[in-house]
C-alpha cells in the first residue's frame, strides 16, 4: 500500500492519493449513495429497477426509439398478454413496438397495463 503524502498550499492541508485509489474511493462513495438512494425509494414504496434496464430504456429514450418491448420484456408479458390487457390487437402492438406512432389514449393503455407512467414511454 502507498504512503499517503500530503500537500500544504494556501493554509490547507491536502491528501495525495495514487489515481487508482483515488478513483476507488470515489466509486464506493457512489455506491454508497446509490444504495441510499435505492433504500429511501424502497421505503416510500417506489419501485427499484435494475441499473442494466434503466441504461437501456434511457438510451432508447435518447435515440427516440420506441419502449414499449422493453417494458413488456421486463414486465414479463408477451406480447399477446400485453395487447389484451391493454384492450388492443397483438398486430398493432407489434406495430408500435417497431416504432408505429399510437393515440395518446392507447399508450395510456398500455401503460397502465404495464403499471408505469405516460412519461416513461415519451
Amino acid at each position: 500500500m502507498s504512503t499517503l503524502r500530503t500537500l500544504e498550499e494556501n493554509g490547507q492541508t491536502y491528501a495525495i492519493v495514487p489515481l487508482d485509489m483515488y478513483n476507488t474511493l470515489i466509486e464506493q462513495a457512489e455506491i454508497r449513495e446509490d444504495s441510499a438512494y435505492l433504500r429511501a425509494a424502497m421505503e416510500r414504496g417506489e419501485e427499484a429497477f435494475p441499473q442494466e434496464f434503466c441504461e437501456q430504456l434511457e438510451e432508447l429514450l435518447r435515440a427516440g426509439k420506441p419502449v414499449i418491448a422493453l417494458w413488456r420484456n421486463y414486465r414479463g408479458f408477451s406480447q399477446q398478454e400485453l395487447a389484451k390487457n391493454a384492450g388492443i390487437s397483438q398486430s398493432f402492438l407489434s406495430q408500435i413496438e417497431s416504432g408505429k406512432e399510437a393515440s395518446l389514449s392507447t399508450l395510456k393503455a398500455l401503460c397502465d397495463a404495464l403499471n408505469i407512467q405516460l412519461e416513461d414511454v415519451v
